[in-house]
């Protein structure tokens, strides 16, 4: 019995704990992106993804092109910061953006991801969070149809400042450095 309550007390605070920033992986082998959330909290809903991800183009010395897509984001909303782990440094061209459903969210044709045309370049280093120039932004229309709109937008100085304040008081993200973009 105590093990059975044990095991119910660890799932309840990991599913409490769902929406804060993640701690990055110790070893620091790869970069990490971070972008400021703009979510349009007028229209009283709530971000439309569960996650997202990028098409990065890595620039090659050769003046090629090798297509990745990013690992899925972490959220933390209250904060207004998205970060994707795993980046291995360098200078890529970001293309195209994946705006993951939420659980009983449907977009056109029951898709489980919107695709959209974006254009971004960013230098990743190892061991480093670079502070995205860009803005993830969302929302819905308040119209019945309840259309959901995504795109990158400017972020702006006084944004990335906003975010790297919310990562430098993030204790897990504690020994990493932030780079602006």
């Amino acid at each position: 019995m105590k093990k059975r309550k044990t095991l119910l007390v660890a799932a309840m605070g990991l599913v409490m704990s769902g929406c804060a920033l993640v701690g990055l992986q110790a070893d620091k082998n790869s970069g990490v992106l971070a972008l400021y959330m703009d979510i349009d909290s007028e229209a009283n809903h709530s971000l439309p993804c569960r996650a997202i991800a990028f098409r990065m183009k890595k620039v090659t010395d050769e003046n090629g092109t090798e297509d990745i897509w990013s690992a899925e984001s972490y959220f933390d909303i209250e904060n207004q910061a998205a970060i994707i782990t795993g980046i291995a440094d360098g200078k890529y061209v970001i293309d195209n953006m994946r705006c993951f459903a939420k659980t009983r969210h449907v977009f056109n044709n029951f898709a489980q991801y919107l695709d959209i045309p974006t254009f971004d370049i960013v230098n990743i280093y190892q061991g480093k969070v670079t502070l995205s120039s860009k803005a993830f932004k969302a929302g819905q229309s308040l119209d019945k149809e309840k259309r959901v709109y995504v795109q990158l937008t400017d972020a702006g100085s006084l944004k990335q400042d906003k975010l790297a304040d919310v990562l430098r008081a993030n204790p897990s993200l504690a020994g990493w450095e932030l780079i602006k973009d």
